[in-house]
């Protein structure tokens, strides 16, 4: 049994670490060899809507930036993730900065997983092609300088359906971390929890919660039958070529299901057992 249990752990660690993703932005082309740029009008990457940005990132490191025109997108990572993961969180650190008009009334940033690498799903905007997703945005409050709402998105078939936190306020030039994970219960509903927490610009340390944790209980059959999963983020720009935000440590973690690493840990010790 100790020995079981000693192969079950490894088979967690390895299955984990060999998947998990996390890109910091140091390195030239770390955005433009790892994502797909997807923006709500189609356009091409280049087109200004997210840009590598040297020495606005975490402790002055570098990151990137979304802004200079028109609305923002997505940046999807071009590596799938298995779509029969049992559990699946993306995060990533940002900057608040309320100069850009687009900030202030709309989404400020977002994470979320998708079944397509290449989609434009866009909060399912009217005319957007819409591919199943679940996501989380840090959305606007009519309108209110510096307060935002969590906002579940779970797309399904075209279909939205969306959850509205409680109003938290923000600080401006403070770095915070949005969350979203993603459990499957073993058939076509998801477990969703979100967080918002606050980040230490100058080590990238997470704090404490800025609000709690927003929870949902998501059906997207769709989306649990598919291969794969694609974890993106993304924000919007401003309209008049003022500076958007700053996001910084992008980070992915797929984690297989519990009968899975138990498969695992029991064929490494019939293996080990034959060896003998």
């Amino acid at each position: 049994m100790k020995r079981l249990y000693t192969l079950l752990i490894a088979a967690i660690a390895f299955s984990g670490s060999s998947q998990a993703v996390l890109i910091d932005f140091n390195t030239a082309g770390d955005l433009t060899n790892n994502f797909n740029e997807v923006t709500a009008s189609g356009d091409a990457r280049g087109s200004g809507k997210f840009t590598e940005s040297s020495g606005n990132g975490i402790g002055g490191s570098d990151a990137v930036l979304a802004g200079t025109t028109g609305w923002g997108g997505q940046q999807v990572y071009n590596s799938a993730f298995a779509g029969d993961d049992s559990t699946l969180s993306v995060r990533i650190q940002f900057e608040y900065n309320p100069v850009a008009p687009e900030i202030l009334s709309g989404g400020g940033a977002y994470v979320g997983f998708g079944a397509n690498s290449t989609w434009n799903a866009l909060f399912g905007n009217t005319g957007v092609t819409t591919d199943n997703q679940f996501m989380v945005a840090l959305s606007g409050d009519n309108n209110t300088s510096n307060v935002r709402r969590l906002i579940h998105y779970n797309v399904a078939d075209g279909v939205r359906v969306q959850t509205t936190g409680a109003s938290v306020t923000l600080t401006p030039g403070s770095w915070y971390q949005l969350s979203l994970t993603a459990s499957n219960n073993g058939d076509s509903t998801y477990d969703i929890a979100s967080s918002l927490n606050h980040v230490n610009a100058m080590t990238g340390v997470v704090g404490s919660e800025v609000t709690s944790n927003l929870t949902d209980d998501f059906t997207n059959g769709d989306f649990a039958a598919g291969d794969d999963a694609y974890a993106f983020f993304g924000g919007q720009a401003s309209t008049d070529n003022r500076v958007g935000v700053n996001f910084d440590n992008f980070e992915a973690i797929p984690e297989p299901s519990t009968l899975l690493l138990l498969g695992m840990a029991l064929g490494t010790l019939w293996i080990s057992r034959r060896r003998r």
